[in-house]
């Protein structure tokens, strides 16, 4: 009888789970890629060396339901709206994991595009958006610590 009661508890939590997991998937707007893939990484850091010393901390990282890995940064604005300075920093992220040996993430595919998720008041945006090719970071890369050093060179 006691064995019986459980089970029939248990059936209810989970139903009550599944329910309120629709419920804000519905409220969240999610991409349908990545409500039926699976979340990676949360807040965690990511970092390779090659083919520069990249080092970053995505918002989440998802394994879509086609098998891809895709970086997601959430931005809280008051108008939901796209920056260069955001698809650089996705594009960080997309080659970081592209070239990790980091365990969680390595030797997966890496999609050619990220979401950019803004919160409004009026329910969460998500913007889809072509991240840079690797050899285009590597150049801003560059170009970084081209400005940032030559002042020291110049002292010198």
């Amino acid at each position: 009888m006691v064995r019986l009661e459980v089970g029939k508890v248990r059936d209810r939590v989970r139903e009550r789970e599944d329910a309120d997991r629709l419920l804000w998937l519905r409220r969240e707007n999610m991409p349908a890629e990545l409500a039926r893939g699976r979340l990676v990484l949360s807040e965690e850091e990511v970092r390779t060396n090659l083919p520069v010393p990249l080092l970053g901390r995505p918002d989440q990282v998802f394994m879509s339901d086609a098998g891809l890995l895709v970086p997601v940064d959430t931005k809280t604005r008051r108008l939901p709206r796209v920056f260069l300075s955001d698809i650089v920093q996705l594009s960080v992220y997309g080659t970081i994991l592209n070239f990790t040996t980091d365990p969680r993430v390595a030797g997966q595919d890496v999609a050619a595009y990220g979401y950019i998720r803004m919160p409004t008041l009026y329910g969460v945006v998500w913007a889809r958006v072509a991240l840079l090719k690797p050899s285009a970071v590597v150049e801003l890369w560059a170009d970084h610590w081209r400005r940032n050093e030559a002042p020291t060179a110049q002292a010198a």
